[in-house]
């Protein structure tokens, strides 16, 4: 069993590896290979140029300033642990949950505010609020594209990909229109704890919960499996989200 060291060093093995594969699936500069890999053939024709300036460069600019890379990390070792095969095998699919992750962070940004994101102005404030929010937007729809365009995967663990990512999804946004509505002030009554767990649960706790779900799902988890190490690190992001309201 890896102790504490040896589990820290395989989580900055691995993000070195979930970089790389961001990178092959989301590259910096878009060609018209990757816009027609992404969107199909175009009718007419695809700039290129822009949609690399207005999508690829803010999207790099985040995501090259670090980032633990915990999420990517949890679904490949729940991969590894159910399926007891090499999660290297999965690597293209743990971009998902990475990739979604910063795109709800530069969406974050913009309905916070914020001026800093890891020690730097916060993207909405280098691009604009609309290169902002629409590479965040696209940030949630583009790395599923290695699900569709997949040739590893069958009919069944497609579709169970997607209802899956599509209810976490739901979830998400409902976890911040609560936390927003909250901090406007906006719901006269308190917060009950039970309230600000489920809060937490959807806004902060879904994409770990995404990413341990996935794992299973690639490994051929059950769906009682599938459920129940979804709860397991659902609390993973609830913790996370009680830590940065007491900080």
């Amino acid at each position: 069993m890896l102790g504490l060291e040896g589990l820290m060093a395989k989580l900055k093995g691995y993000a070195v590896l979930v970089n790389e594969a961001i990178e092959r699936h989301i590259p910096r500069a878009f060609d018209e290979r990757y816009v027609s890999w992404a969107c199909g053939k175009p009718r007419y024709a695809y700039d290129t140029e822009a949609l690399t300036e207005a999508i690829a460069k803010p999207f790099w600019d985040l995501l090259d300033r670090g980032g633990k890379r915990w999420r990517p990390f949890l679904m490949l070792i729940v991969y590894e642990a159910i399926s007891g095969r090499d999660a290297r095998e999965v690597l293209d699919f743990a971009i998902i949950p990475e990739v979604i992750h910063n795109g709800t962070l530069i969406v974050d940004d913009v309905e916070d505010d914020s001026e800093l994101r890891r020690g730097k102005p916060c993207i909405h404030r280098i691009y604009g609020v609309d290169i902002a929010i629409n590479t965040g937007n696209t940030m949630y729809y583009l790395p599923v594209m290695v699900v569709l365009r997949s040739d590893k995967l069958d009919e069944r663990t497609k579709l169970r990909i997607y209802e899956m990512y599509v209810q976490e999804m739901v979830r998400l946004s409902f976890g911040q229109a609560m936390d927003i509505a909250w901090h406007r002030g906006i719901r006269g009554a308190e917060v009950t704890e039970e309230q600000y767990l489920q809060m937490c649960a959807y806004k902060t706790g879904t994409l770990a919960r995404f990413a341990a779900k996935l794992g299973a799902i690639l490994a051929g988890a059950e769906d009682w499996q599938v459920e129940s190490i979804g709860r397991f690190a659902e609390a993973i992001g609830v913790a996370f989200q009680i830590q940065d309201d007491i900080l």
